[in-house]
């Protein structure tokens, strides 16, 4: 038994042992050093988008500002908030449309109107009924 520990020790496999360890510490060093590139690399492009967002909404926001000091909005304000108006205009008043009416329009609508199905027959069969 103890021949064959001494005959599997040998200088060559201590040295390929060595190697072999080594080799294996450098593969997982740089397999962590790839995943954390690439979790790092994953929060520097979630940045990127944040700071275009920022940058876009502060545009936006810019844009808001120049219209509210604009005479156009203001002249709508006063329309809408104020009940002003031009010289000559009239004012015309609508009645409010609630959703229940919008409903029941579309029902009306659609209580009138054949189904495609029904209309395809009347296509197909209508034909055959007048002949008769």
């Amino acid at each position: 038994m103890l021949k064959q520990l001494k005959k599997h020790f040998t200088l060559n496999n201590a040295i390929l042992f060595a190697a072999f360890l080594l080799t294996l510490s450098w593969v997982w060093g740089t397999m962590e050093a790839l995943q954390r590139n690439f979790a790092l690399q994953q929060q520097v492009a979630a940045s990127q988008v944040e700071v275009e967002l920022m940058g876009l909404e502060a545009q936006n926001l810019e844009f808001q500002k120049c219209y509210y000091q604009s005479s156009e909005y203001l002249e709508l304000f006063a329309r809408e908030h104020l009940n002003k108006a031009k010289p000559g205009e009239k004012l015309l008043i609508l009645p409010n449309h609630t959703v229940t009416d919008v409903t029941a329009l579309k029902v009306r609508r659609q209580a009138t109107m054949p189904t495609n199905l029904q209309q395809w027959m009347t296509f197909f069969f209508a034909e055959k009924d007048a002949k008769k």
